[in-house]
């Protein structure tokens, strides 16, 4: 009987573990294989390169083009075994596990007095909140400036927002006429693809931090007062699911108009087949926002990690990262080399599934800290639906807060805690809308900041194929290959003058010069 190893969310400390990748497989096979491989065996190929290996149950991919399985074994299975058999049959491009993914929450309960607005110290704090929960320290002013922004933008209704994570309840009155046309899908398997419905307040919480309806006399403000919410449902109600049922979930919201992806969840495992979706979602023009995870640790955590997505990781309402999170021991907003800024994300209150006002069960981490960018970056392509998902990050990074945070971490100019800081909402939308000589697909190259501490964002030709970063000796110390993207970020550890080469796909290529400081 098939089992999936889930980790419940309502924890008191949240631990990715890398034996949860349950018993499937998905296998990439190459572009050539599919009819060889029928031909070959005059029946079909498939089924018997499968069953080879006792698989149960095959089931082709959504986005597939015929190529793209997920295979199921017994329980217990030796997967990495299996995917050695593979690919020494020469016809798989890749095989991985199916990893499964889980919400990206530190839940502690708290009893709080009164359900209003002035709770949400992460849009406008003037102290109110450790007033009403006892012992959480506060600091007036620690928030990311949202009421001055909302004098700019509100939002507009032609912005749809995709929330991947548990199902919610859409009959929510904060959430009365805030969702797309066809609300969204479930992509869990063996359930009805209509049923959205969940046990799970986590996407309920995130949906109310972007877009609860605001200024209607009851509940919480979200962020974003008149965009589309689309639920796509792929976390069980134990806040865990697998990577092509969020694959799947990013391809369907690229087709569907989705501006802006939310991912509050997270898991320790690369996945080619994760980073391809996430490819497509920004080459299509969708802002990527993911958690960095809540394990206070460096390990890179996916989906946060891959190029061009924003990975936020989460402060308290003094300003400082989450270490530990409020009455959550053995947990901490992670940090490292990705990380690109941090949000409120400690002790936030929003909407549950069968309350509008309750304080009782704010919810903490880096999964509340995510939906805060998604709300700015909503807000953002409302104001000039042109921006591209590398401007969005770009202005998003460029106007956070620095040095406001725990001074020994929140250093100057970009760093592994903090990363380029606390997102300021009213700075981001009052940034000049879009410069029309800036058209990265002319030949235009954009390094920031520069001098640099250690890490660094390049904006390039949507042409770019490849990026070398060469030491003044001419030693090359990194190397990439390009596949559609115009914006990525870089880590050198050491000091010194470097030289970046992007090589177009016309012949031509564009140098720049980097100064990496301490």
């Amino acid at each position: 009987m098939k089992k999936k190893y889930a980790v419940l969310f309502y924890l008191f400390s949240l631990l990715f573990i890398n034996a949860q990748t349950g018993n499937k497989i998905i296998v990439k096979l190459k572009d050539s294989s599919h009819g060889e491989l029928n031909r070959a065996n005059k029946v079909s190929g498939i089924n018997r390169l499968f069953s080879s290996s006792k698989a149960e149950k095959i089931v082709l991919s959504e986005k597939d083009h015929n190529t793209i399985y997920t295979v199921e074994f017994p329980e217990h299975s030796d997967l990495k075994k299996i995917i050695e058999e593979y690919y020494k049959t020469g016809e798989i491009e890749y095989a991985e596990p199916d990893y499964i993914y889980t919400t990206q929450v530190q839940s502690a309960t708290v009893h709080p007095n009164d359900p209003y607005y002035k709770y949400q110290w992460g849009l406008h704090n003037d102290g109110s909140i450790s007033t009403a929960i006892n012992n959480y320290p506060s600091k007036i002013g620690v928030d990311i400036n949202m009421e001055k922004a909302w004098e700019i933008e509100k939002g507009s209704d032609s912005i749809i927002v995709a929330i991947i994570d548990t199902g919610l309840n859409v009959n929510h009155p904060e959430l009365k006429n805030r969702f797309w046309y066809n609300i969204g899908k479930n992509f869990i398997e063996n359930q009805n693809p209509n049923d959205l419905s969940s046990t799970n307040d986590h996407a309920t919480n995130i949906a109310g931090i972007i877009a609860a309806n605001a200024n209607d006399g009851m509940g919480f403000a979200g962020i974003d007062w008149n965009c589309k919410l689309m639920i796509l449902k792929t976390l069980d109600n134990d806040g865990s699911g697998y990577t092509t049922a969020i694959s799947n979930a990013i391809h369907y919201a690229v087709d569907n108009g989705a501006r802006v992806i939310n991912l509050s969840l997270g898991s320790r495992n690369y996945s080619q087949l994760m980073s391809t979706a996430i490819e497509k979602a920004i080459k299509n023009n969708v802002v990527v926002v993911a958690a960095m995870g809540n394990e206070n640790s460096i390990q890179e955590n996916y989906p946060a990690a891959y190029p061009g997505v924003i990975a936020v990781g989460s402060i308290n309402a003094e300003s400082n990262r989450s270490n530990p999170f409020f009455r959550t021991l053995n947990s901490g907003s992670n940090y490292g080399n990705h990380i690109s800024v941090v949000a409120p994300g400690d002790v936030i209150c929003s909407i549950y599934d069968n309350s509008i006002f309750n304080l009782n069960n704010c919810l903490s981490g880096t999964s509340q800290a995510t939906p805060h960018v998604v709300g700015l970056a909503s807000l953002l392509l409302a104001q000039d639906s042109r921006r591209t998902p590398a401007d969005i990050k770009a202005i998003i990074e460029k106007t956070a807060d620095d040095q406001m945070g725990n001074p020994l971490e929140d250093t100057p100019g970009w760093d592994k805690y903090y990363g380029y800081g606390r997102i300021n909402a009213y700075r981001a939308l009052s940034e000049k809308i879009i410069d029309e000589n800036n058209d990265l697909n002319k030949k235009s190259v954009k390094i920031y900041p520069n001098p640099a501490k250690y890490k660094f964002t390049c904006d390039f030709p949507s042409n770019t194929t490849q990026i070398t970063i060469f030491t003044n000796l001419g030693q090359i110390i990194q190397s990439k290959t390009i596949n559609g993207l115009t914006s990525d970020s870089f880590y050198i550890s050491q000091p010194g003058i470097y030289f970046i080469h992007f090589q177009l796909d016309d012949g031509k290529k564009i140098s720049k010069k980097i100064s990496i400081i301490k």
